[in-house]
């Protein structure tokens, strides 16, 4: 299942952002960067992770596409405006950590995804997160930038989730109306180097519920959704009840991420 093309706001710069690794945070940035690009918009990517992970993963998966090292806050802020006014979009993925990089980050972004794991250990770890994102936002106009908590590595029957979901309203982020669950694609698709929507058949789950959260979170779903009803409207425990029931329970899970 490929990503269908929409259009779009141009020289935007999307932050994916977690003060934790283990997320999936650079899973969801390169993701993003191709999804934008599938859409027809020039994308360049900026790797603020000095683990390198998102330069070696693009350089299989899209090497025609611009990667940029800027891994220091004075070039976040300098070199990434610019960037955006050469390219329709600029993903950023952001180091894990709670550091003046990632608040360089969210202060030069447009849309920020915060990506969660609905375990207990992990939403408490980003709360320092969470609190940094909320001080930057007070120093820039019109509540930019956008935020949106992704839940990621999701298993919506489980009743840990459940429970820690609840914890993430505590945030007061908008949270996506799609989660992403605990698969084997995400993994695989990282060994190969590849995109989850060129694995074919068995990764269609994965590649069905990627195009269904960009298009509410960077696509006209976000947009839609600034003018009436908004994705925080949403809580995370009807979100993984949504979840449950349009996953098979016998699908293969993922035992790690990205």
């Amino acid at each position: 299942m490929s990503p269908r093309g929409e259009a779009l706001e141009i020289n935007v710069i999307v932050g994916v952002i977690n003060g934790k690794g283990g997320v999936g945070k650079t899973t969801l940035a390169v993701h993003a960067a191709g999804w934008l690009e599938a859409q027809g918009l020039r994308v360049a990517f900026v790797d603020a992770d000095r683990q390198g992970s998102a330069t070696h993963w693009l350089a299989g998966a899209r090497p025609q596409m611009i990667v940029k090292p800027y891994q220091t806050a004075a070039d976040i802020l300098d070199r990434a405006p610019r960037l955006a006014m050469m390219y329709d979009a600029v993903v950023i993925d952001s180091a894990a950590s709670v550091s003046a990089e990632s608040a360089a980050v969210a202060g030069v972004a447009d849309t920020l995804l915060l990506p969660l794991a609905p375990s207990m250990l992990d939403i408490q770890a980003s709360y320092q997160m969470a609190r940094l994102i909320h001080r930057v936002r007070i120093g820039r106009p019109a509540e930019k930038p956008r935020v949106f908590t992704v839940l990621n590595r999701v298993q919506p029957r489980s009743r840990v989730a459940h429970i820690a979901a609840a914890a993430i309203f505590k945030y007061g982020f908008a949270v996506a109306r799609t989660a992403l669950c605990h698969r084997m694609a995400y993994v695989e698709a990282a060994g190969k180097d590849r995109l989850v929507w060129e694995l074919g058949a068995a990764a269609k789950p994965a590649a069905r519920e990627l195009n269904d959260l960009f298009h509410g979170v960077l696509g006209n779903g976000s947009i839609e959704a600034s003018g009436g009803e908004t994705p925080g409207l949403h809580s995370p425990e009807s979100i993984l009840q949504s979840t449950a029931k349009a996953r098979p329970s016998g699908e293969q899970t993922s035992p790690i991420a990205q």
